[in-house]
This record gives structure tokens, sequence and C-alpha cells, in this order.
């Protein structure tokens, strides 16, 4: 038994928006190949509307506050709207990913569930 959950990214479409869903711990205590793999999986080639959704991350430390907001400020960078999803009961605990936008000057819309934040991006039916 290990004392972290593996960092992983599920991803899905919900018409055309694409909704990456990030699971485990990521934390720079992980193993260096956990942590390597983490990386990759944040570095892929992602094109939006992107919704990023933070409510099944188990732990989040410093380095995943940065890599989280390195993805963000690539999406970003592309033009492409993109908004993320924080649940409320732990959104105290999202308050690092808060702190890196605003150090990039970097402005995402926030949500409280995955519906809305997809809804956002779709606009109007």
């Amino acid at each position: 038994m290990t004392w972290y959950d593996s960092p992983g990214i599920e991803r899905t479409a919900e018409g055309s928006v694409q909704v990456l869903r990030l699971l485990g711990d990521w934390t720079r205590d992980l193993p260096l190949e956990l942590k390597r793999r983490a990386s990759l999986l944040l570095s892929e080639d992602i094109r939006g509307p992107l919704v990023l959704d933070l409510t099944d991350l188990k732990f989040l430390d410093s380095w995943g506050e940065e890599s989280i907001a390195d993805l963000l400020q690539r999406v970003s960078d592309t033009g492409d709207p993109l908004a993320w999803v924080c649940d409320k009961v732990r959104s105290a605990s999202y308050e690092g990913v808060r702190q890196a936008l605003v150090r990039r000057q970097l402005a995402v819309a926030e949500f409280p569930s995955r519906t809305e934040a997809v809804a956002s991006l779709k606009g109007p039916a």
C-alpha cells in the first residue's frame, strides 16, 4: 500500500467542450517517475474550450498548483475559452491555484460544478 494516490487525468468531451478531470495526489513528494508522468499528462497539446475539473483531487501542494496554473496559462495563450471547477466544500484548498493565476495575471472563470462550467463555455443553445 502506498501513501499516495497516483496522479491522473481523465479526458472526456461534452459536445465541443473538452473536460480534464485531475485525480489523485499532485504533490512534489511523489516518486520522481510519477511526477514525470503527471508533468507529461499536463504538457499534452490541449485545446479549448476546456474545463479543468479539480473536484477529485486528493492532495495538492505548490508543485501541483503551479503545474495546474501552467496548463491553464498554455490554454489561455491559445485564445481558447476555459474554466475550472472546484467544489465549495474544499474551496480553500484551491487558494494556491488562485494565487498562481493572479501572479500570471490570468483570469479564469471558476465554477462550483462541472455542469455549470461546461454550460458557460457552450454558450447559448
